[in-house]
């Protein structure tokens, strides 16, 4: 038997993006947005294809709205200025009688399930409002169903989160990537008034990524920005090798002295990496492993949750026998190369080891996606498993089945096979459809 642990809350999970050749990082020295990624992804867009930048994310965009169903929504794209630097600023306008004032999560998941794109873009972009919802729940202390998504009926971060995940999609990539993102100080105006600095959802989508504090009085990492990289990135640190394709450039609303409010985005083919021949960021996976004879079986739970706070992607305990009949266990722990130190700190400190074994590995996985369904007595978030856009596999939320059943006092089981029945109802095969700004043009 096998224990294991995963990471709860909304600490990053796994990359989640529709399948695709390409990789592509994000390097936020400047900051990141969700206006300045997708003015980055529409920039290298445009770029690659020797097009106007301004003048193709204007048409994209009015695809994109169109799509969505939202009327009542202007769009700006224009080449500016940032600490010397081009980079391309987009400009939602909203006519405030189109829309109510705020939406909540579920309003909003219904806007984008009725949108025209790919289930992948679909599944992708629920995947980032899920996430933003449950830090936004988190901050202040209640259910994601009593929460509001403000700024004119969350109209930006619609348009934000649907455009970033489907330029990405008409981009060909497959993989994102991330840098150390940047702190600021100070405090910053919202709906809620004045908040400290990363304000509190943006802190809590934070968890598990590498930040760094940067001399700027202001946001540097919104929660629209945080919400997308958190979920859409498999990894985070230095520039993967690949051969770069475009750059884009994405520009903020300031022009701040000593940072350049800008996001760049590095679209290419993944290459291997150098002296390893292991594709991505930080030079591949290490599997860290120890054989622990000496330490109490309870203390695992507390070193486990430790290795995953210092970067473990997996972490789990199997018992086994060693020489002379004696039993004991093995610590298993999968991590990227970039986070090997901190992972081993973690272990050193937290476990009686006093030394471990460290094996290069390569992974093959399925597509990976999330949707919430309904069923006779609530909504239920459903994991999927894809090849090629092809649905293999549904895993209803257990937690989540296992609260409805007890509230309802139904089986667990009958809760489990409607969630199953339900998502099977809801995401089907399909042939992926041209994004905006795909090959229809």
């Amino acid at each position: 038997m096998r224990r294991t642990a995963t990471r709860s809350g909304v600490g990053r999970p796994v990359g989640l993006l529709p399948p695709g050749p390409r990789a592509a990082w994000v390097d936020a020295a400047g900051g990141v947005a969700g206006d300045m990624l997708l003015g980055a992804c529409l920039d290298a867009l445009a770029r690659r294809d020797g097009r106007d930048p301004a003048a193709t994310a204007r048409a994209f965009l009015r695809d994109l709205a169109r799509r969505l169903g939202l009327r009542g929504v202007r769009f700006a794209a224009a080449e500016v200025r940032r600490g010397g630097f081009r980079g391309l600023q987009l400009e939602v306008r909203i006519d405030a009688r189109a829309h109510p004032h705020e939406r909540t999560p579920g309003q909003v998941a219904a806007i984008v399930r009725r949108a025209r794109f790919s289930p992948a873009v679909r599944a992708a972009v629920l995947a980032v409002f899920a996430r933003l919802a449950a830090a936004e729940a988190e901050a202040h202390g209640k259910p994601v169903s009593r929460i509001h998504l403000h700024e004119v009926g969350a109209v930006d971060a619609i348009v934000d989160v649907v455009g970033t995940v489907a330029a990405l999609e008409a981009l060909g990539v497959g993989t994102l990537h991330g840098s150390v993102l940047p702190q600021g100080t100070g405090t910053v105006r919202a709906a809620h008034g004045e908040l400290p600095l990363p304000a509190p959802a943006a802190a809590l989508l934070l968890r598990g990524l590498p930040v760094r504090g940067v001399a700027v009085d202001g946001e540097t990492v919104t929660p629209t920005g945080a919400a997308l990289v958190a979920t859409l990135a498999g990894s985070f640190g230095a520039m993967p090798a690949m051969t770069v394709e475009a750059l884009g450039v994405g520009a903020g609303t300031h022009d701040r002295p000593g940072i350049a409010n800008l996001t760049r985005l590095f679209v290419g083919r993944p290459a291997p990496a150098a002296g390893t021949g292991a594709v991505g960021g930080g030079g591949g996976e290490v599997l860290v492993e120890a054989n622990i004879d000496d330490m109490t079986p309870e203390l695992y739970d507390h070193a486990l949750e430790r290795l995953f706070e210092a970067g473990a992607l997996d972490a789990f305990v199997t018992p086994i026998l060693m020489k002379k009949g004696r039993p004991a266990h093995t610590l298993s722990v999968l991590v990227e190369r970039a986070k090997l130190e901190p992972v081993l700190t973690a272990l050193f400190r937290e476990t009686t080891s006093i030394g471990c074994r460290l094996i290069e590995v390569q992974k093959r996985a399925l597509e990976r996606a999330a949707v919430d369904v309904r069923t006779p007595w609530g909504t239920i978030p459903v994991k999927l498993s894809l090849l090629g856009g092809e649905v293999l596999g549904r895993r209803p939320e257990y937690d989540a089945c296992r609260r409805l059943a007890r509230a309802a006092g139904v089986p667990l089981r009958a809760v489990v096979e409607a969630a199953t029945a339900a998502a099977g109802r809801l995401v089907t095969p399909a042939r992926r459809r041209p994004g905006p700004g795909g090959s229809r043009r």
